[in-house]
């Protein structure tokens, strides 16, 4: 039953799940919705980067790389006196980031480490000069951990930049942002699945609480931009529902296919395809998207004794 399941959710994400995540299943395994995600995610690399003032010769550290798509761009910024370690918590998916370095004939410019994103023990403290991440906090069982390792191991005026996205509210006659009409009771029951599914560390806290525990860390000076995306005419991933259904919001959860499976009967589920369909297929699905820039800075040590820490 949806009502046991979330119990059974661990807080700490498998690095096989989270690889068949990152390489398949957020996409369906369909290239088409592959490519249209990084098209929307090239906006926001170019922002975390811009924050981030990546220079010749910065040593920067990719937290949680998933495919090197930070890291990629960060290389092009190092030059050959600079260093990208990308780190990872997958073996799967650090030979995924050494190969597309390795394409990109950038291989001398990057190292490769697997680690926790919350545990950065094999990086000596005060050894980076930027450190990267994208929207992984929400994967992390030890939040604040993490950010007190970002902070320790960057280099007085390192800077730390990254995204971190939040999930929108739960609309009552919608389903993933499709509407619903004359089904919402059966929607409702796939919406449970989904949420049990979900673990806590996804929507246990907002930017607020962010701000708190990046300050905690022992930043001193940051920034944070909070904004919400909102459309009502979203095709995203794909106006096709036999690929749409496949798709998974993140490592833990069940597509929406898997999602209908487990929550209703067959003729049930016909039911509710069938409205569905429909709305996926006229590419009308209201999205939110919550997300928080930041960029924080470690002070030098005669600035509020911030490099004693």
């Amino acid at each position: 039953m949806p009502g046991n399941t979330k119990s059974q959710v661990s807080r700490e994400v498998s690095p096989d799940r989270w690889a068949r995540w990152v390489l398949e299943r957020r996409f369906g395994g369909n290239e088409q919705a592959r490519r249209k995600t990084d098209a929307f995610l090239a906006p926001i690399r170019a922002r975390i980067m811009a924050l981030a003032e990546v220079r010749p010769g910065d040593t920067v550290l990719d937290i949680a790389s998933r495919d090197g798509y930070l890291g990629l761009a960060a290389l092009e910024s190092v030059g050959d006196t600079g260093t990208v370690v990308f780190t990872e918590r997958s073996a799967e998916l650090l030979e995924a980031c050494r190969k597309n370095v390795q394409d990109a004939g950038l291989a001398h410019r990057a190292e490769f480490l697997r680690l926790q994103p919350d545990d950065l023990s094999p990086v000596g403290s005060g050894e980076v000069d930027v450190v990267l991440m994208r929207s992984i906090l929400n994967y992390v069982p030890d939040r604040q951990r993490a950010l007190r390792e970002y902070h320790r191991v960057l280099l007085p005026g390192g800077r730390l930049s990254f995204i971190q996205m939040f999930p929108g509210p739960v609309v009552p006659g919608r389903l993933l942002g499709y509407r619903t009409e004359g089904v919402d009771h059966l929607a409702a029951r796939v919406r449970d699945v989904l949420l049990a599914h979900r673990p806590d560390t996804y929507a246990d806290w907002d930017e607020r609480q962010l701000l708190t525990w990046v300050e905690a860390a022992g930043f001193r000076t940051i920034s944070m931009l909070h904004e919400t995306e909102i459309s009502d005419t979203s095709d995203w991933p794909l106006p096709v529902w036999d690929e749409a259904r496949k798709i998974a919001a993140g490592p833990d959860q069940p597509t929406l296919q898997e999602a209908i499976d487990e929550a209703l009967t067959p003729a049930e589920a016909a039911e509710l395809i069938a409205v569905l369909r429909v709305e996926v297929e006229a590419g009308r699905r209201a999205v939110r998207f919550p997300r928080t820039y930041v960029r924080a800075v470690r002070s030098q040590p005669d600035e509020d004794g911030a490099g004693s820490r």
